[in-house]
C-alpha cells in the first residue's frame, strides 16, 4: 500500500541518486530524468490529468515550462533530502502552479488531480495543509510495489453475467448490486466499506452513497451501481490511505498507517482498539471535532489525507 503521509524515501525502500533515467511525456521535457521503476506511474499520471483538462506545456524549454524532474537537494526549508534526490517526483508546470498558502487555489491542476496522484499511488502538493505545492507529484509506494501497482492498473475488466430475474447477489464478484438488493455479496461489500451489515437493510441508500465515495476516491464511474468495473477495482485493489471510515474493530493498511500517524508502532496484524480510539478522540478533540473516534473525512484531513468528501 502508498506510504501516504511518509516522508523519508529511504524507510520505504528507495535509495537516492539511483538508476535516474531520461523522462519526457510528448515533447514536455523533464531535466535529469526520473527513477526508472517511476516512469510508467508518471506516464500514467500525466496521462490521466490530461485526459481530466490539464495542459502541459511541450516546447521542450524547462525553463519556460517549469517541468523538473530528478534534483539532488534538500526539501526547502529543511535538512532531508527531497523526494526528487530519488528521482521520486515531478513538478508540472510550475510558473502557474505555484507555492501557496490559499487553501482554495488549484492553478490549472483539475478538480480531481489528489485522486488521480493517489490512483498512481502518489501524493499532490496541492492536497498538502499548510503550505501546498501545486506542481508537485510524489510517489509514495516501495520499489517493490510498483510492478504490481502498474499492472494492476493496465488489466483488463472482466464483465460479469447480468443480475438474473430473480435478483440474486449471492457470488461476491459476479452479479451487479445496485440499490433494493440483499445477499451474501451486497454484505460483503458493506464489509469492504467498512459498513456493519446488519445495520442496513440490504442495499440501501447509505451504502450507495458509500459505493459512489468508493468510486469517487479511485476515479471510476460515479453510478452508486457494483458493476463490472467497481467489482474489478474492489476485488482487486489494496485499501488505500482514506478510502473508508475507519473505527473500533477495523483491520488493515489504513489502520496500520493511521497508528503510526497517531504515533505508536502497529502490531503485525493492526486492530483499531480501545489505544488507537481514544489517540483519535485526543486529535478530533484539539481540532474541535465531535470525538466519537470515527476516522471519517474530516479527520482524515487533519492527519494528512485528503480523501473526496
Amino acid at each position: 500500500m502508498p506510504f501516504f503521509g511518509v516522508y523519508n524515501p529511504a524507510s520505504f525502500g528507495w535509495a537516492p541518486n539511483t538508476n535516474i533515467v531520461a523522462f519526457d511525456h510528448g515533447g514536455a521535457k523533464f531535466p535529469s530524468g526520473v527513477h526508472s521503476a517511476t516512469a510508467p506511474l508518471f506516464t500514467g499520471l500525466i496521462n490521466d490529468l490530461l485526459a481530466a483538462g490539464f495542459h502541459l506545456p511541450a516546447t521542450g524549454n524547462s525553463n519556460v515550462d517549469g517541468n523538473w524532474g530528478y534534483y539532488y537537494r534538500d526539501v526547502r526549508g529543511a535538512t532531508n533530502l527531497s523526494f526528487h534526490a530519488f528521482g521520486l517526483a515531478i513538478d508540472l508546470d510550475a510558473p502557474h502552479n505555484p507555492m501557496t498558502t490559499d487553501p482554495t487555489a488549484r492553478g490549472t491542476m483539475p478538480a480531481n488531480a489528489g485522486a488521480i496522484a493517489r490512483k498512481w499511488g502518489m501524493e499532490w502538493g496541492g492536497d498538502w495543509s499548510g503550505r501546498r505545492d501545486l506542481m508537485h507529484f510524489e510517489v509514495h509506494l516501495a520499489p517493490s510495489e510498483i510492478a504490481a501497482w502498474v499492472s494492476r492498473l493496465s488489466a483488463p475488466v472482466t464483465k460479469p453475467p447480468a443480475t438474473d430475474s430473480a435478483g440474486d447477489s449471492t457470488h461476491v464478484g459476479v452479479t451487479t448490486l445496485k440499490s433494493g438488493m440483499n445477499g451474501q455479496a451486497v454484505r460483503w461489500v458493506q464489509r469492504r466499506l467498512n459498513l456493519q451489515p446488519s445495520a442496513h437493510k440490504g442495499y440501501d441508500a447509505a451504502t450507495v452513497k458509500w459505493v459512489k465515495r468508493y468510486q469517487q476516491f479511485h476515479l471510476l464511474d460515479v453510478d452508486g451501481i457494483v458493476g463490472p468495473e467497481t467489482w474489478n477495482h474492489i476485488l482487486n485493489a489494496p485499501i488505500i490511505v482514506g478510502e473508508r471510515r475507519t473505527f473500533t474493530g477495523c483491520t488493515g493498511p489504513d489502520v496500520a498507517w493511521l497508528q503510526r500517524k497517531l504515533g505508536f508502532v502497529p502490531a503485525k496484524t493492526p486492530a483499531f482498539g480501545p489505544k488507537t480510539r481514544a489517540a483519535v478522540q485526543a486529535v478530533q478533540g484539539r481540532h474541535e471535532q465531535p470525538t466519537n473516534g470515527i476516522v471519517e473525512h474530516p479527520t482524515w484531513v487533519v492527519l494528512g489525507i485528503n480523501p473526496p468528501k
